[in-house]
């Protein structure tokens, strides 16, 4: 009988191994894309296998970067291409737990840190002129739409994509 319970607690153990190594491998294989809709003449942050934007892309920022302006196909492609790298690194639970706002070269960001104050190397985004008077709004929509599914249920505001 004490030979079945250890049979029993080690296939037990080497099924919840299996299926933790799974779901870590489910969470590292996350994936933000960028999507141009042709139709639109919009560029939008998804995330694949999904079809609803995350971020749609609007607005031209200004920048110092040796190619000029931060058109939306830029900034579209530059966050995805972030957001995808930060779920690796940090994991999508910790991508939603961790961002918050701040202020980078005295611009207004969506950053992602331990800490309280960002550095360039931690900017997901920088609001546009016009999100910047609701960015707790925009910072709390991001939040709940790159968290995983099952967590929080979404509030209406956060069932729209941001528009950037």
């Amino acid at each position: 009988m004490n030979r079945f319970f250890k049979a029993v607690s080690l296939v037990a153990l080497a099924a919840g191994t299996v299926l933790s190594v799974a779901s870590q491998a489910k969470a590292e294989s996350v994936k933000f894309e960028c999507q141009y809709n042709e139709q639109l003449n919009q560029y939008s942050t998804v995330m694949a296998g999904s079809e609803e934007a995350l971020i749609v892309w609007t607005e031209t920022l200004g920048s110092d970067h040796h190619l000029g302006a931060y058109t939306p196909g830029r900034r579209c492609l530059a966050v995805s291409t972030r957001l995808t790298n930060l779920a690796k690194s940090v994991g999508i639970n910790d991508l939603s737990k961790l961002s918050d706002l701040g202020y980078v070269n005295g611009e207004l960001v969506v950053f992602n840190s331990e800490y309280s104050t960002p550095i360039e190397d931690e900017v997901i985004f920088t609001l546009k002129p016009g999100n910047r008077y609701n960015a707790e709004t925009v910072t709390d929509r991001f939040r709940f739409r790159v968290a995983p599914v099952g967590g929080v249920s979404l509030p209406d505001a956060a069932l729209f994509p941001i528009v950037e």
